[in-house]
């Protein structure tokens, strides 16, 4: 290989090295624009749900951006208030029961995924995802 081939190797390899950093570095800036994004929305979901605290659909949107943040700790408080509310929400139980487990506090986790399976209203596909937390425990 002559000295220009490997001059002409070494800057493409340079390049190909530049510009996968330049693309982590956008990955990252993309990622810290999405996450505050998410934020946003989801503070201002949580004024929206402060103004009507018995709206199902809001306060499951805030329940799932509270978990696409990674705060399951957020999203358990106004789902449990919605089961205060209406106790046969058998799909906002399973919610529940799951990120009980996913805190690792399995003993809760069982009694919200058994009430799960006990409920009149439960339906196949609730029971499976159901039995699945509670086969991991």
């Amino acid at each position: 290989m002559s000295s220009i081939e490997r001059v002409c190797n070494l800057k493409l390899g340079l390049m190909a090295a530049v510009l996968a950093v330049g693309l982590a570095v956008a990955d990252v800036n993309a990622y810290a624009t999405d996450r505050a994004t998410l934020q946003k929305e989801f503070e201002m979901t949580f004024d929206q749900m402060l103004e009507d605290p018995t709206d199902i659909a809001l306060t499951k949107k805030y329940a799932k951006l509270a978990v696409e943040l990674g705060d399951y700790e957020a999203a358990i408080p106004p789902l449990e208030r919605l089961l205060m509310f209406n106790p046969d929400l058998v799909e906002v139980r399973l919610e529940v029961g799951v990120l009980y487990f996913l805190l690792n506090s399995h003993a809760i986790s069982k009694e919200y995924l058994m009430e799960v399976k006990n409920h009149k209203d439960v339906t196949p596909e609730l029971d499976r995802r159901a039995d699945q937390y509670l086969a991991r425990m």
